[in-house]
Order: structure tokens, then sequence, then C-alpha cells
């Protein structure tokens, strides 16, 4: 892959291109089917160009409908009859189930996943159902028995793993986020940063060089990178915006910003 290619992408990008260019390259060259692992929105934009580059087709499913983060599939022959099952993207929902009175977020199950050493790309979304206490987190068939003789705790919660064999309706529980509006002289993602987590500008700064702050689900350690509507921002251990709109005042200069903070 030559470095003019990359350039059209941020250079945080560069490992998840190059993957998933090799997944692409090697279900056109052996004529089989491959299967990545959960990609996040971004990873998916990606997926979808490597499928092109490469003259192969793709589709993808995150263990129900309109999931966040999917796993795609790779593949030649078009007559491939390929089912939007969990079965067929090796897929389990685990149903996380807690008897405790507090409040456990997503940010709680996550963390406590991940402190578990479990990779990201090996879960899918993690869904808060309408009863308190519990959740439904969607996780590789590999991973689905580690869970189940692992996973004990979400922070200081304790919580029993469920494997479910057929996956809930969930369709009406939607992530919901708690809108906010600010003014900004500049859109530059330290700027960003301070106002949307309440920082000050030169933590704020620190935080994306430590590689703490993703810009649509890649790292970004580059404090000028200027942001946009629709770019999603997540900050390690804080919790994760979307920017839902920009509108310039014309008399002061300064930008308005919309925000959603997911709950």
């Amino acid at each position: 892959m030559s470095n003019h290619f990359l350039m059209h992408f941020r250079e945080s990008e560069t490992e998840s291109v190059k993957r998933l260019d090799e997944f692409a390259k090697r279900a056109y060259q052996s004529g089989r089917m491959m299967l990545t692992a959960f990609l996040s929105p971004r990873d998916l934009e990606i997926a979808a160009m490597m499928a092109s580059r490469n003259q192969v087709q793709f589709t993808s499913f995150g263990g129900y409908p309109k999931a966040e983060r999917e796993r795609v599939l790779f593949f030649v022959n078009s007559e491939h009859n390929i089912e939007l099952a969990n079965e067929f993207f090796e897929i389990v929902c685990l149903k996380l189930i807690s008897d405790h009175r507090e409040k456990v977020r997503h940010q709680d199950y996550l963390g406590s996943i991940l402190g578990m050493g479990v990779q990201r790309n090996q879960i899918g979304d993690i869904v808060i159902d309408s009863k308190p206490g519990n959740a439904y987190v969607f996780v590789s068939h590999q991973m689905a028995l580690y869970f189940i003789d692992h996973y004990t705790h979400a922070g200081k919660v304790p919580v029993k793993v469920e494997s479910l064999k057929a996956t809930p309706d969930i369709s009406g529980l939607e992530t919901k986020w708690e809108e906010r509006l600010f003014t900004l002289k500049s859109l530059r993602l330290d700027a960003f940063i301070a106002s949307a987590f309440g920082h000050s500008r030169t933590d704020a700064a620190q935080w994306i060089k430590s590689g703490k702050v993703q810009l649509n689900y890649s790292i970004c350690e580059d404090i000028t990178e200027d942001v946009t509507a629709g770019d999603v921002i997540s900050m390690r251990g804080t919790g994760r915006v979307r920017i839902l709109s920009i509108e310039e005042n014309p008399k002061s200069g300064r930008q308005f910003v919309r925000i959603g903070k997911y709950n």
C-alpha cells in the first residue's frame, strides 16, 4: 500500500486501513469469506473503501439491527446467501444482571470489561436495559465462555452473566444523550475538549497528546485538528459526546456548538 494512498487518512487510522485492506485482499485472492473483529463506525467506513479497492463485496452485522459496532464479512461470490444472524457472524448476546440498587453506567460496564484485558474489538455494543441493573453486551463467539467464567463486577457492582440463545428485542433501547450549547472562538480539538468536558485548555492538550482522546473512534493526538458537525469525540474515563450542529455568529465571529453527551 502506497504512502500516497495512506495520505487520504489520518495517521491514527493507518493501522486500521492496512489491516482491513489485508482482509479484503485475502478474500479476493482466496475466494473465501473473511470475518473481521467488531469495528467502530469509522472503521466500517474504511472497510467499505477497502472492499471497493480490492473488488470484493462486504456486509456487516453487530448482533441486532442498527448496532453501532459491527463485524464485517468480505466475500467475492455475490451468490453467497449471507444471513444477518448472530450465528453467521459468530456473535453471542450476553445478558448482564445485577440486583444492586446502584445505577450502572455504560462506562462502568466498558471500563470493567477492558480491565479484564479484553480487547475492545472483541466486544460490540453494550446496551443498557430499561430494567435497572440489566444490560446486554455483544461479544465474539470465542470470548463468550471467558465472560461467563470471569466477568463478575461492573465497577463495584456484582454482575451475573447469562448467555442468550436469541437476542431480545432491544430496538426501543436507544442511546440517549443530554444536549448542551456553548460557544467557541476556535474549533480546534483542544478548545473543544476544554469546553465540552470542563477542563482547562492546557489540561485538554495534555489529554490529547497522551493518546486519551478519540476523534471518530480513532485516537487523535493533534491538538490543532478541527472538529465539525457529526464528529464523535470521547475522552478516556470521562465520557463521549457527539457534535449535533455548529453555527457561526456573524457578529461575534464565534461558533455556536450544540453537543449531545451520552448518558
